[in-house]
């Protein structure tokens, strides 16, 4: 919330207008599911613009509704094959604790647009509503392998442009692009008429070895080191070829049903708490631990002072 109360384009009054309009607008049970962080990323999102933040509020809310169905958080296609899709939470970057997901489109099987819509929606969502990460997300996106099949998704790029934009304002922290080759820039005009300028602008290419894109991911953007271990190896891979042992923290970040689908590295100090619980995730100030039970439901308890 201090980052969007810190951003230029946020004004405290248009906040409590835009409050009381949402109020008087929404169903109690609508209003209600939103906290202050929620008004906040629309109203800066439209620039102070009550009527308009209104608008894209109202229908985002009507989009989650159904689109968000916790009933169906499920992928259809990834619990059957799991490189259907490429969009794996791979950690937790250090400024703001964002999630960082893993998406190499050349590695992906399953091309249908809706199926890959819906998976993205229910991952970034359950990311955000984890008590250990933060409220924005990184899009890490490994070119290996790519060519003139997947620049041509124009109907893909233009449907994560809406998604993006419409859904999730001022959720996205930058899009990491590793080694984006030439054709790249036919996707990447087939999203713009879909995408503001704003969001164009987190797009950032990160050119050359291997060994300078880790040092820049490093140094740059506060990777962790075992976030890079991993990328070490995806991005040395040569494609197709099955998706390298997950760090652990992923494990705490992946969508519960999609966790036994996976391999995931062990903790460096496979620690356990009284009930016999490995940690699914580490910190410097705090220890997450927990488990998956009968449903893939993780259950998280936290234990501080780590």
């Amino acid at each position: 919330m201090d980052r969007l109360q810190n951003d230029e384009r946020y004004c405290p009054q248009r906040m409590e207008e835009f409050r009381s309009s949402a109020k008087a607008k929404l169903l109690p049970d609508q209003f209600k599911r939103l906290n202050d962080e929620d008004l906040a990323r629309f109203i800066v999102a439209r620039e102070g613009n009550v009527p308009a933040a209104l608008k894209q509020l109202t229908g985002s809310v009507k989009w989650a509704e159904t689109a968000l169905d916790p009933n169906q958080q499920d992928c259809e296609f990834c619990s059957k094959d799991i490189s259907s899709h490429s969009m794996i939470p791979i950690g937790l970057e250090e400024s703001e604790q964002s999630t960082i997901l893993y998406g190499c489109p050349a590695r992906a099987t399953q091309p249908a647009v809706d199926p890959i819509i819906h998976h993205m929606s229910h991952q970034l969502e359950y990311c955000f509503a984890l008590p250990h990460s933060g409220s924005r997300w990184i899009w890490c996106v490994d070119y290996n392998g790519f060519g003139l099949k997947e620049a041509m998704q124009g109907k893909l790029a233009a449907r994560f442009g809406a998604l993006f934009s419409n859904h999730m304002p001022e959720r996205l922290h930058r899009v990491i692009l590793l080694n984006p080759p030439s054709v790249f820039r036919i996707l990447l005009n087939f999203a713009k008429p879909f995408v503001d300028q704003r969001t164009l602008d987190k797009l950032v290419p990160v050119n050359g070895s291997t060994s300078e894109v880790l040092q820049t991911l490093r140094e740059d953007h506060a990777f962790t080191e075992s976030t890079l271990k991993w990328l070490a190896q995806a991005l040395n891979q040569k494609l197709p070829a099955k998706i390298p042992t997950l760090p652990h923290d992923s494990r705490g970040l992946m969508l519960p049903s999609l966790i036994p689908k996976f391999e995931f590295v062990d903790p460096v100090s496979p620690m356990k708490d009284s009930a016999g619980r490995r940690p699914l995730f580490i910190r410097a100030s705090s220890l997450l631990i927990g488990e998956v039970d009968a449903k893939n439901q993780i259950q998280i308890i936290q234990v501080d002072g780590y």
